[in-house]
C-alpha cells in the first residue's frame, strides 16, 4: 500500500520500511494458552509476548481483508515515563485499539478498523493525543518519540531493498530467539552438506560447465536477482539455459496467470510450467528437466543467501503479483534449493497450494524433515516433474 502522508510540525517519524533484526526481547508472562484465549479488552496493557501474538493476529486479518492497520511505537525519555504514558493512554484509546509493550522500554498501540482514506487522519489524531497526554502528565511533550509503521507494506519497488519493517513482526523475532540452537544446527548442516555435494557433484558441475560453454554463446553462469528472506535481494546463480538477450515478457505473463490461478495445466501435460519455450537452448532444456541448472546455488547456500531446504526464491515481478498472505513464504524462513513443494508434486501443484506447502515447512521444519526432503529430491530431479 502506497500513500503520501501529510507533514505535521512534530517529531512523528513515518519510518521507511527496512528489515533490521531487532533485539530479541526476554520472555514475559503470558503463556501460549493465555495468548490463544486472550481477547482485546479496553484498558488492558499487554505483555510483550501477548502483544506480539495480537499483532500477528491483526496481520492475518489484514492479509485476508486487505484493510490496513497502523502500529504506533512510543518511547519516552525513560522507561518509567513510558510506563506512565502507556497507563494513561490505555484508558484514552478506542475499544478497537490494542495497547501493550512492543519491546523493553517501547510501548505499542495497534490502530485498527479504518480504511485506506482514513489512515493518515487516524495516525495524526493518535500522535496529537499522545503528545497532549505527555505534556499533561509528564511535562515532556517534545521528548517523546513516536514512530508509525503501516501494514501491508509497500512491496515490489525496485528501490525498496528490504521492504519489511521488523517492528511489525516481533513474533518472528521471538521465535528466532527461542530457536537459536535449531538455527545454528541448520546452518552447520547447510554448510557441511553443500560442501560435500559440491565435491560429490564436481564431475557433473564440470560437465555442465563445458556443455554450456561449447553449445551457445554467452557466459556459463546466469546471475539473477531474487527476493530473499524479509524481502532482501540477492544474486542467485544458475547454469545459463537460455540464449543471450532473451526477453522475459512471456515468462512474466505466465507467472501472473499462475499466481492468480488462471493458468491452464491441461495445455501443458498437466503441469504448471512453460513448455516449448523457444528461449531455451537444447542443453538448457536437459539441465532444466533434471534441475542440474540449479547446482551452482550450492554456492549461494555457502554464502548464506539460501538454505538447502526452503521455498524457492521469487523474482521481483513475481512478488508484485502476490496476494498479501503469499508474502509469508519468504518472511518465515530462508529460501532454498529444494523444498516440500518440489518433492510433493512440483510443477503439478497450483500456486496457492505451493505456498501452503512452504508455510507448512516453515512451521514444521526440523533436521529430520530436511533429511527426508533431501532423500526424496533425486527422484523429483530424475522425473523432471
Amino acid at each position: 500500500m502506497s500513500k503520501q502522508l501529510p507533514q505535521y510540525e512534530s517529531e512523528i517519524a513515518v519510518v521507511e520500511p527496512k528489515w533490521r533484526q531487532p533485539e530479541v526481547p526476554a520472555r514475559t508472562h503470558g503463556t501460549k494458552r493465555e495468548m490463544r484465549l486472550v481477547g482485546v479488552q479496553k484498558g488492558a496493557v499487554y505483555s510483550q509476548e501477548i502483544f506480539a501474538a495480537l499483532l500477528q493476529r491483526e496481520r492475518r486479518r489484514s492479509e485476508r481483508s486487505g484493510n490496513p492497520f497502523a502500529l504506533m511505537l512510543i518511547t519516552g525519555q525513560s522507561s518509567q515515563s513510558t510506563e506512565t504514558l502507556i497507563e494513561c493512554l490505555c484508558r484514552d484509546m478506542r475499544e478497537t485499539d490494542i495497547v501493550g509493550w512492543h519491546r523493553a522500554g517501547v510501548a505499542g498501540v495497534i490502530l485498527t478498523e479504518f480504511g485506506e482514506q482514513e489512515i493518515a487522519a487516524a495516525m495524526h489524531g493518535a500522535e496529537v493525543r499522545v503528545r497532549e497526554l505527555s505534556a499533561r502528565h509528564l511535562n515532556e511533550e517534545r521528548g517523546v518519540r513516536i514512530e508509525f509503521h503501516v501494514f501491508p507494506e509497500v512491496v515490489g519497488r525496485a528501490d525498496a531493498g528490504s521492504e519489511f519493517a521488523s517492528e511489525l513482526y516481533p513474533d518472528i523475532a521471538m521465535n528466532e530467539g527461542h530457536k537459536q540452537i535449531r538455527k545454528f544446527v541448520k546452518r552447520i548442516f547447510d554448510i557441511v552438506t553443500s560442501m560435500a555435494l559440491i565435491i560429490a557433484f564436481s564431475p557433473i558441475l564440470i560437465l555442465c560447465f563445458v556443455l554450456v560453454r561449447i553449445t551457445s554463446k554467452g557466459p556459463v553462469f546466469f546471475r539473477q536477482e531474487r527476493v530473499g528472506q524479509f524481502g532482501k535481494p540477492f544474486k542467485m546463480l544458475k547454469f545459463r539455459s537460455m540464449y543471450m538477450a532473451s526477453e522475459n515478457s512471456v515468462h512474466k505473463a505466465y507467472v501472473q496467470q499462475f499466481i492468480s490461478g488462471k493458468a491452464d495445466a491441461s495445455e501443458n501435460g498437466g503441469m504448471y510450467k512453460l513448455v516449448r519455450d523457444k528461449r531455451i537452448t537444447p542443453v538448457g532444456g536437459i539441465l532444466r528437466r533434471t534441475s542440474l541448472d540449479e547446482l551452482p546455488q550450492l554456492f549461494n547456500v555457502l554464502r548464506g543467501d539460501m538454505s538447502l531446504i526452503g521455498p524457492r526464491p521469487a523474482l521481483r515481478y513475481e512478488v508484485e503479483s502476490y496476494r498479501y498472505w503469499h508474502r509469508r513464504r519468504y518472511l518465515e524462513t530462508r529460501p532454498g534449493i529444494t523444498g516440500l513443494w518440489q518433492v510433493s508434486g512440483r510443477s503439478k501443484i497450483k500456486f496457492d497450494d505451493m505456498v501452503r506447502l512452504d508455510l507448512r515447512y516453515a512451521e514444521k521444519q526440523s533436521i529430520w524433515l530436511d533429511l527426508m526432503i533431501i532423500f526424496r529430491t533425486p527422484l523429483a530431479m530424475v522425473s523432471g516433474r
